[in-house]
Parts: structure tokens; sequence; C-alpha cells
């Protein structure tokens, strides 16, 4: 199956990895952040997932299904992997972003927003007594 592999194909494909490696991957991803953060990989990992879990959800169906189908309907095989990896980068990235507001929640930190009501940057939130 090349790059010109047909629509149906190439849907299939895309609907295997969705259902079956998405969600494992989403799990283990905050699995492995929890015990590297030293919150315990499982007890940690479940609530980070929990936190998470609707966004990552939500972006992972619109992002991953429509770069694979690109990945398998025009890269050559040679260069599949390369194009995943770059699509990974970003990925990768918005999963970061979405361990940080995890933390934030969970830690104490908040969210200050800017005039648009958009996150900005993260600080401390001390009480006064």
């Amino acid at each position: 199956m090349g790059p010109k592999t047909t629509a149906f194909v190439a849907a299939k494909k895309v609907a295997l990895g969705h259902v079956f490696l998405f969600p494992s991957y989403a799990f283990l991803f905050n699995v492995w952040m929890g015990g590297l953060e030293g919150r315990g990989a499982f007890t940690g990992g479940v609530q980070k997932f929990k936190d998470t879990w609707y966004e990552v959800a939500i972006a992972g169906s619109v992002f991953w299904p429509a770069a694979n189908m690109v990945n398998f309907m025009y890269c050559p095989p040679a260069h599949r992997v390369l194009f995943l990896n770059g699509g990974g980068l970003f990925w990768n990235a918005f999963l970061s972003w979405q361990n940080a507001k995890s933390n934030a929640k969970n830690t104490g930190l908040l969210y200050t927003t800017d005039a648009d009501d958009e996150p900005t940057i993260l600080e401390r939130c001390h009480s006064t007594r």
C-alpha cells in the first residue's frame, strides 16, 4: 500500500489507529508523567488523565485523523515516519501544556488571563492572613 491508497483504505487505517492506539497513548502519557513527577505513576497518572481527557480527546480526534489521512494518502512510505514525527512534535507540546494545566489545578497554581480571557502565565496563589 503505497502513498496512493484509496480514501477507504486510508480511513480504515486511521480508524483502527484512533480507536486502539490513541486512548492507550493518552493514558500511558499521563501515567508516565505522574510517575516522573513523583505523584505515583498510577494514582497521579489517573488523576492527570481525568483532568485532561476531554480536551485531549477532542483535540486528538481533530488533529490525528487529519494528519494520518494526509500521511496515508500523500506521503511516500519512506517519508511517513518523518511526517508523523513532525505532527508528534506539535502533539507532544499540546500534551505538555495539558499536563501543566493539570499540575496547576492540583498544586494551587492558577492561570491568569489576559483581556480576551486567554491563559497567559502561571502564578502561585498566596492567601493573605
